[in-house]
């Protein structure tokens, strides 16, 4: 877009068109003629002040000649501004802001930024704004009326308008005009300079456009185009409360006051409830389709460059007010030129082929029919009075006047796009992208208002349209009418009351229960597709890596925050995967293959990953890439370490298990030593069988598992169980190098660094900032691989090996046996002896005595390994080498020389039948590949 800074000698164009400016003005500005602003110049001083003329009679009084001059200005005196309010009754048609803040911290820039958000805002509410400025950092904009309004309703419009100023850092408020809701007889209010020149020196007004910063003929010709908008266009939000209304009303227009913008089911109103659901990567994903293509993406604004243009910029999508609004400003592109289109204008459009008046009144009925309104479009202004007298032979579904029938008005207006789930006791809305658990309920409370509005709206009106009819009737239609008339007013009664919040929770409770609404088992509905992933602009179909639109009958909760772009690049995450496993590609092949199963909702892997390594690895830059990128609380849940790790205490409160439902890959982090694996609660959560949860003070649910397991960690957790039910569940994948810093050297100053393995700390934001949309398109690729490798994944020689070293590890009992015990016909050792001669050993090799294997997981052991027989007792037929010392006493140089090693402790666990499939045969292993970590340079 251009520069806000007006361009030298552009008075030329507002004196030319000067008698028709102050006809423009007169009619839009001017509510007041008894008064008016003006500037003169202090003649002690030489400051410009302001003033309120006619003063005392010894100035000009109000014409339309003061307003001629001031387009003709050739000095401070000629500049004139107007009042917002009438006094007395206190109405205008005009509500403005001044951006300037005159604070502290004012900056152009931030107020130029800010003036042009606020004219997108409007804009994608209908309005046609103006915004002007004169350089030096101040903007002043307008909203015009095409009638009059009460001073109320324009001054809560002007503060709903900048109440978000603090968000672009404004200290002081930003001032809106009509500063007052009334104007008492004899009082003037607040005045601003009128458009046109500036006030101190000869600079004329530059105006915006919506794409532009316009000057001199350009400049004049927008002003002039700009005749007022509907009030209807205001927003309940922006509508004054009670309490801001005046003390006298203005007098009624005479076409009467329009419906608000909250009746339900006027064409205008699905229209803009239908826009709040849609997502700005929706519409980019409308425009993609028609052949148009992204130039440059920013947090909220999209630029497209047009089909069949290669460079610059046709377009653009930007989010005003919540809202993705297509901005066109090419003659070329399909597209209507130089006006801003809401999301159901597009999309009426390339449906359509047409979004004029016609083709939208049209398509509204489409809409309403998605968005499961199926009441009628007419409202009863628009009735004959043959159905005003008849309201049941209105095609509308009849309700009396209870909290159950509020209940199924909500299910008439929401359905289709709103449930209640009975065993997650939660509402969840569809959003246009997934349908939303709406754990606060602010999003059907929001829904249910707007319900209430529009029996508000269709009472009052019906209420009107029976006393016109009433006005011409007679005889007994009169008496009909009559009766008409009471049924009438009590239902516009009970609207008034259901607008209580009490009363609108009792309609949510009413509506739960209904059909179309009630889902009894969410786990049964919602994520059961595991080969989808939700995008911002579409739907992954992960069996083929296609991307199509979201529909709601696919029923997805879950959102990934990055767009979907299966050509986005990726080489910096490649690069960085190849660093990580050095020399070892097939393990960094794995990983990635291992993401893309991560990314689907398949469990029939049955696995827990570890990702063991000492700190500065990779490991954790890895597994933060893939959050952000498949999103924290959509498809990634990090969850504490007890989840898989015992802490002592038992059986956990199944609120933990909650955070599983729905997601695709369950994070652990732990670093500590000497934690045990609770192996029962991995078995159960990589078994594939149903989970059983509840949310806090909330009924058992079951939902099918789609997650993935993995574990970080520096320190290998603790494993007593040695059976193959365990084992075969656990995958060790060894994050081996290390990665230096500049602080290392300073530690040991004579070792060597490779330059190839210096940490880079930026690396991780990198990755998560500009490729991010290719770790994605990776994670897909990879995900379409498994698929067609039938949903397997075939570990490296590299992890087989590790993880069987991490069990060899891990069987201490067995360790015992090797190195002390062998096998003897002869031999008879009572089975005590035999246990007691293992704890012996035990405490020699450093081991905490108390964390020693039980005496009945040893027997279990023993008993496969060895002959035995029970004469009196077990007698095992072994030879146990006598060669062990007395245990060192606790805290010596012998209980510590092996403090690093592991030991399991704790009861045994239950073994596997013996007809449990055994596991294939391992590759071959890579004899330079050992669990130790390799070192790069020294000392890494």
């Amino acid at each position: 877009m251009n520069g806000a800074t007006p361009k030298a000698n552009t008075r030329a164009a507002w004196n030319e068109r000067a008698s028709e400016l102050a006809d423009w003005a007169t009619a839009r500005f001017f509510v007041r003629t008894d008064r008016y602003g003006g500037y003169f110049i202090d003649r002690e001083t030489g400051e410009t002040r302001k003033s309120a003329r006619p003063n005392a009679g010894c100035e000009t009084p109000f014409s339309r000649d003061i307003v001629l001059r001031h387009f003709r200005a050739s000095k401070t005196d000629d500049v004139i501004g107007h009042y917002f309010l009438t006094p007395g009754q206190s109405s205008g048609r005009v509500t403005s802001a001044d951006i300037d803040a005159h604070d502290a911290n004012d900056d152009p820039d931030r107020n130029r930024h800010y003036g042009e958000h606020l004219y997108f805002n409007l804009a994608a509410l209908g309005f046609r704004p103006l915004l002007a400025t004169w350089g030096g950092g101040s903007f002043h904009l307008h909203v015009l009326f095409n009638r009059d309004l009460p001073g109320a309703d324009l001054r809560a419009f002007g503060q709903w308008v900048v109440s978000d100023a603090g968000a672009f850092g404004f200290s002081d408020p930003v001032e809106s005009f009509p500063k007052q809701a009334l104007v008492p007889e004899g009082k003037f209010g607040n005045w601003l300079r009128l458009i046109g020149r500036h006030h101190t020196r000869d600079t004329w007004a530059s105006v915006f456009d919506g794409t532009n910063w316009l000057d001199g003929p350009a400049a004049v010709g927008h002003v002039l185009s700009l005749s007022g908008d509907p009030s209807d266009l205001i927003p309940l939000a922006a509508r004054p409360t009670v309490e801001d209304a005046p003390a006298a009303e203005p007098p009624a227009s005479k076409k009467g006051r329009a419906p608000r913008a909250g009746s339900s089911h006027g064409r205008a109103d699905v229209f803009a409830a239908y826009n709040r659901t849609i997502a700005l990567d929706t519409v980019v994903g409308w425009h993609e389709r028609q052949g148009h293509k992204v130039a440059r993406r920013g947090g909220e604004r999209v630029e497209f460059v047009r089909d069949g243009k290669s460079a610059g910029e046709s377009f653009n999508v930007a989010l005003v007010g919540g809202v993705p609004i297509t901005f066109n400003f090419s003659t070329r592109a399909g597209l209507p030129a130089r006006q801003g289109l809401s999301p159901s204008q597009v999309r009426c459009l390339y449906e359509t082929g047409a979004c004029d008046e016609a083709a939208l009144n049209r398509f509204a009925a489409v809409l309403r029919a998605e968005m499961g309104w199926t009441a009628p479009s007419s409202t009863w202004t628009r009735a004959s009075t043959q159905s005003a007298a008849n309201p049941s032979a209105n095609s509308a579904p009849i309700f009396d006047d209870t909290d159950v029938a509020n209940g199924r008005r909500f299910a008439s207006d929401h359905g289709g796009k709103v449930h209640f789930v009975a065993d997650w006791e939660q509402w969840v809305v569809y959003d246009g992208r997934r349908w939303e658990v709406d754990r606060s309920e602010t999003r059907v409370e929001q829904l249910a208002k707007a319900t209430v509005d529009r029996m508000a709206v269709e009472a009052a009106e019906r209420v009107g349209a029976i006393a016109r009819a009433i006005a011409q009737a007679s005889g007994d239609e009169l008496d009909r009418l009559k009766e008409e008339d009471k049924k009438a007013r009590a239902a516009l009664s009970h609207a008034k009351k259901s607008a209580d919040m009490r009363a609108i929770g009792r309609m949510l409770h009413a509506a739960r229960s209904e059909s179309g609404i009630c889902v009894a088992k969410g786990g049964k509905v919602f994520d059961t597709r595991r080969d989808l992933l939700n995008c911002p602009n579409g739907t992954v179909e992960l069996r083929t890596g296609t991307l199509r639109e979201h529909r709601r009958e696919d029923h997805i909760t879950r959102l990934c925050p990055i767009r979907f772009d299966s050509s986005a690049r990726r080489d910096r995450y490649l690069a960085f995967l190849d660093v990580v496993f050095d020399g070892h590609p097939k393990v960094a092949k794995y990983v990635r293959e291992f993401s893309g199963c991560a990314v689907t909702g398949e469990v029939s892997d049955q696995t827990l990953h570890i990702f063991n390594g000492g700190g500065s690895n990779g490991k954790g830059v890895l597994i933060e890439t893939w959050t952000a990128v498949l999103g924290e609380g959509e498809y990634v849940h990090t969850a504490a370490p007890e989840l898989l790790l015992s802490d002592g205490r038992g059986d956990r409160h199944p609120t933990e298990k909650t955070g599983l439902r729905g997601v695709h890959l369950v994070v652990c982090s732990e670093t500590d030593e000497d934690r045990h694996l609770d192996e029962a609660k991995m078995k159960v959560l990589t078994g594939g069988d149903t989970v059983t949860a509840r949310y806090m003070r909330g009924d058992f649910f079951q939902f099918e598992p789609t997650h993935k397991l993995v574990l970080l960690t520096n320190n290998r957790p603790c494993v007593k169980g040695t059976d193959h039910g365990v084992w075969r569940r656990l995958r060790l994948v060894p994050f081996l190098v290390k990665f230096w810093k500049d602080a290392d050297r300073e530690i040991e100053p004579n070792a060597k660094y490779a330059d190839r393995f210096k940490a880079d700390t930026l690396l991780g934001k990198f990755l998560r900032a500009t490729e991010a949309e290719g770790v994605l398109a990776d994670m897909v690729e990879q995900a379409v691989a498994f698929y067609r490798g039938k949903g397997t994944l075939n570990p490296p020689a590299e992890v087989v090996k590790a993880t069987a070293e991490y069990r060899d590890s891990e069987d201490t009992i067995g360790q015992f046996f090797a190195a002390k015990v062998r096998a003897d016909d002869d031999g008879r050792v009572k089975g005590a002896d035999f246990y007691k001669a293992f704890v012996a050993w035990w405490e020699t090799e450093g081991n905490d005595p108390k964390r020693a294997p039980s005496a009945t997981k040893f027997g279990r052991e023993a008993k496969r390994k060895f002959n035995h027989s029970r004469p009196s007792g077990f007698i095992y037929h072994v030879h146990i080498s006598p060669s062990w010392a007395s245990p060192p006493p606790e805290g010596s140089e012998g209980w510590r020389q092996n403090a690093h090693k592991r030991s399991p402790a704790g009861a045994g666990s239950e073994s596997e039948p013996e007809n449990a499939s055994n596991p294939p045969n391992p590759p071959e292993a890579d004899p330079d590949w050992s669990q130790e970590e390799m070192s790069f340079g020294e000392p890494y």
